[in-house]
């Protein structure tokens, strides 16, 4: 019994850690010096960026 409950206690204090999201891919490392080199290169104060992966934005 106190064994299930030991069990019981970090399972639920676990919950939240595995709820985490997880880091950002290696893919999107090099983003911000590809958007920097992108308003040098059109000369414009700003752009608006969305990541999409499938049909959801991310």
């Amino acid at each position: 019994m106190r064994t299930t409950i030991i069990f019981l206690a970090v399972a639920v204090a676990s919950a939240p850690l595995q709820a985490k999201e997880p880091p950002p891919r290696e893919a999107l490392a090099g983003l911000d010096a590809t958007i920097e080199q992108a308003l040098t290169t059109f000369q414009v104060p700003g752009i608006g960026v969305a990541v999409v992966v499938g049909d959801e934005v991310v």
